[in-house]
């Protein structure tokens, strides 16, 4: 009987010196990843010819110029929502 007790008490103390397990972690990741700019932003800048030699053709290249003006200030534009939309 008494080696059943000290049997049972030998068990009993190994348990209680197993160290306890630390509960699990959450850990995030972050992961960077790098896209292509839109192909609407790789349009380039149209330039309006350089041979004026009358008033239409005056008229012409400044609406074509105000035109090219107001594409490139999009793509300027998205650019930089894109680079606010990258920042940390």
């Amino acid at each position: 009987m008494r080696i059943l007790i000290i049997a049972i008490l030998l068990a009993l103390a190994g348990c209680a010196s197993a160290p306890v397990a630390a509960p699990p972690q959450i850990v995030t990741v972050t992961k960077v990843q790098y896209v292509p700019m839109p192909t609407s932003d790789l349009v380039p800048c149209i330039a309006p010819p350089t041979g004026i030699k009358t008033n239409a053709d005056l008229l012409w290249a400044w609406q074509h110029a105000l035109a090219a003006l107001a594409v490139c200030n999009a793509q300027i534009a998205d650019l930089r929502h894109l680079n606010n939309k990258v920042k940390p």
